[in-house]
């Protein structure tokens, strides 16, 4: 199989809210898997998630291996756990994605954070 052939770009998971872009992976003897690679700058109108959830549910329902990595610049580690951070828990939660990273990704003289995510999943079939 030559190897352009081994991805697919989705176009049709494409957003302009979000610096996105979503790619099936083809390896042979496998099952397909999607890596998801999300910048969402500050201050974004999507509050709640909307778009990676949308896409998570898409590839979920099509039964793909799903690894989102991503600068979705909200704190995963915060204490403060307002509805933005609650819904990305449960997002997390939903479709049983993993957090990976566990240590702050974004480090000041005055603050620590998690911005910087993997979240995988593993559908239970493979």
């Amino acid at each position: 199989m030559p190897l352009h052939s081994l991805h697919k770009i989705r176009k049709d998971l494409v957003n302009y809210i979000y610096e996105a872009v979503v790619v099936d992976i083809f390896k042979p003897n496998s099952q397909i898997f999607s890596i998801v690679a999300v910048y969402r700058p500050p201050g974004t109108e999507d509050e709640n998630f909307c778009f990676l959830e949308g896409v998570v549910e898409t590839l979920d329902f099509e039964n793909k291996e799903i690894i989102a990595i991503g600068d979705l610049n909200y704190n995963y580690q915060s204490e403060n756990r307002n509805s933005e951070l609650s819904q990305l828990i449960a997002i997390s939660e939903a479709y049983q994605l993993t957090q990976i990273i566990k240590e702050p990704t974004r480090i000041t003289a005055s603050s620590e954070s998690l911005i910087d995510l993997i979240l995988l999943i593993k559908n239970q079939e493979s």
